[in-house]
């Protein structure tokens, strides 16, 4: 009985710790929105850009990211009356890992964009 409780008690320790270890996982790419003006004209479109900069060593994914990986995706609450147009991207770069083919960005890159 006393071996039982102990196991039990060293998963539950054990468990207790997994949650933490999630959330300690750093960014590995930081996204910014910058606009073309910081006075756009009233009724005329503002073109915006979100750049994003990968941590060395890692990389963002092409709208068709090949075998692995996840392009990005962008999701508007708008005021009524505006609209996003698609997000662009600049060519991608391939590489391959393990015989699986990505398209990738390994540097600073920029998806910009049409606000009407």
């Amino acid at each position: 009985m006393s071996f039982l409780r102990f196991f039990v008690g060293l998963i539950l320790f054990c468990a207790g710790g997994i949650p933490l270890a999630v959330q300690a996982a750093p960014n590995n790419i930081t996204a910014s929105l910058v606009a073309e003006s910081g006075r756009p004209a009233p009724s005329k479109p503002v073109f915006l850009a979100f750049v994003m900069k990968p941590a060395p060593g890692w990389h963002g994914y092409w709208k068709n990211p090949g075998d692995a990986g996840m392009e990005t995706r962008v999701e508007w609450t708008l005021p009524p009356g505006f609209t996003a147009g698609p997000l662009l991207y600049p060519v991608p770069h391939r590489l391959m890992i393990s015989g699986i083919m990505n398209y990738v960005y390994e540097h600073d890159y920029a998806h910009p964009l049409r606000l009407d």
